[in-house]
């Protein structure tokens, strides 16, 4: 018994053209904020929301005692914090210590502190993206 061979089927000529690409445009550091403010991968991502007030001119949130969440770290038990306080910045782990304040727990962008029997939660702040346009449109 031989087998016989397909014949052969060459691809529509369609297929073989390379369509037109876009030539790449450079994006503004606005746009830069906009991205990083919105990670796509993050489970508190939130939609786009337009607004005419800009970064710049939106209000600082309160620091408690002087307290300011810099980064997080780590995953699973080893997750931790960096913050300052007093103008030094120092690595925490949950149930490490800073100036009386215990971390209790450490969530997506925010860090929760107790002391005694009070409560107090710092949220991770993005920092902007300065260029120098930025800031040759500064008075």
């Amino acid at each position: 018994a031989l087998l016989s061979t397909p014949d052969v089927v060459l691809p529509a000529a369609d297929s073989l053209q390379v369509a037109s690409s876009q030539p790449r445009k450079t994006i503004t550091s606005q746009q830069s904020n906009e991205i990083r403010d919105r990670p796509l991968l993050w489970a508190a991502r939130r939609p786009f929301v337009a607004s005419s007030v800009s970064a710049a001119e939106s209000p600082k949130p309160a620091q408690f005692k002087g307290f300011k969440l810099v980064g997080l770290f780590g995953t699973g038990d080893s997750v931790g914090i960096i913050a300052t306080s007093k103008g030094k910045t120092q690595r925490l782990g949950i149930g490490e210590i800073l100036d009386e304040w215990t971390l209790e727990s450490v969530g997506v962008n925010e860090a929760v502190f107790s002391s005694g029997s009070r409560q107090e939660t710092l949220v991770l702040q993005p920092a902007s993206i300065i260029t120098s346009a930025d800031k040759a449109k500064k008075p």
